[in-house]
């Protein structure tokens, strides 16, 4: 998850609503056409939050582990979920408890900045190299 927040700039509420038909593996696309707030699915707030972005190869490849992971490929079925369930993580664990997991297993033991971050760090990268991110696409 934390790959592809990287990699897509998307917010928190954003990641955690997306199903497999937002995926376009083939062409390297993802649509954003909900999000997760409050513990309800909500069309994004404005226009420009409904979007088509475009896929890096590393995204795309971390997709494609997360479908040969997960049980749950039904196109409605959300991409990233509770592993046993197919429900909706619980957005205010996804720091301290899910990350935390994470970083624990990969030897990390400094501090995580707020899961926001990512999205600011992703797009701080893609102006860095030379390609700001078009948050309307």
């Amino acid at each position: 998850m934390t790959v592809v927040a990287l990699g897509t700039a998307l917010r928190r509420g954003e990641l955690l609503a997306l199903r497999w038909s937002d995926l376009q593996l083939l062409e390297a696309l993802l649509t954003v056409r909900q999000a997760l707030v409050r513990g309800r699915f909500e069309r994004p707030k404005s226009q420009a939050s409904r979007r088509t972005l475009p896929l890096g190869p590393w995204t795309v490849e971390m997709f494609q582990e997360q479908w040969h992971e997960t049980g749950f490929r039904e196109d409605s079925d959300l991409i990233f979920s509770h592993p046993q369930l197919g429900t909706p993580l619980d957005p205010s664990k996804l720091s301290r408890v899910y990350m935390g997991r994470a970083l624990a297993q990969a030897g990390i033991d400094k501090p995580f900045r707020p899961w926001h971050d990512l999205r600011h760090t992703a797009l701080t990268d893609d102006a860095a190299a030379g390609n700001p991110r078009r948050m309307s696409r």
